[in-house]
């Protein structure tokens, strides 16, 4: 029953709209406000002092939408830096600003290199055993903190309704182990639990 209430109330808080003194999220980029929402013009002429848009932002790829059913939007790089850093991207539709992306932590992932893409296949793999691909099915994520005798986790889960799911593990020893000499280590695990109601 408390399951029932706590996956009700999540789809309530999500079709609500933002109260009056909430802000939408914003992402900085060279210090300028962007959100969701806020106009094409605006969003670009934030872009003007630090930033490049590739197609520049005046190419009509929103035109595109209609023909493809994709959106298709504009790589956000470096101005000044040489060689140029991939910064994010961003989406227009409607003389607005729809989507904006940006990348995580950077500066710690090589996103090139070969143990993390092929982690990130085996997490996409995992998603699409779970649901089939392309499914659209809503997932249910959540994040917890455990703390064993030698180690705290961080635990991040994502279940389907059909009782599959996925758990993402990272895991900080106290001390290194004997084996391996490292604190840190992640686990990818598929999980089976009662159906969700």
């Amino acid at each position: 029953m408390q399951k029932k209430i706590v996956i009700g109330l999540l789809g309530l808080c999500a079709t609500l709209p933002l109260a009056a003194d909430q802000k939408p999220p914003v992402f900085y980029f060279g210090g300028k406000r962007l959100f969701v929402g806020m106009s094409k013009t605006e969003a670009v002429a934030s872009f003007s002092a630090c930033c490049k848009l590739s197609p520049p932002a005046d190419f009509e790829n929103e035109k595109s939408v209609a023909d493809t059913g994709r959106m298709l939007g504009h790589f956000i790089s470096s101005k000044e830096e040489s060689p140029q850093r991939f910064l994010g991207s961003i989406f227009f539709g409607g003389g607005k600003v729809v989507r904006i992306t940006r990348p995580v932590d950077e500066d710690k992932i090589d996103p090139e290199n070969d143990d993390v893409v092929a982690f990130a296949r085996a997490f996409s793999r995992v998603f699409s055993l779970s649901e089939g691909k392309d499914s659209g099915t809503t997932v249910l994520v959540s994040v917890r903190h455990d703390r064993t005798t030698n180690a705290d986790a961080e635990i991040l889960s994502f279940s389907f309704s059909n009782g599959r799911g996925v758990e993402l593990q990272i895991v900080t020893l106290d001390a290194p182990s004997k084996f391996t000499g490292k604190r840190d280590s992640i686990s990818l695990d598929e999980v089976l639990e009662p159906p969700r109601r």
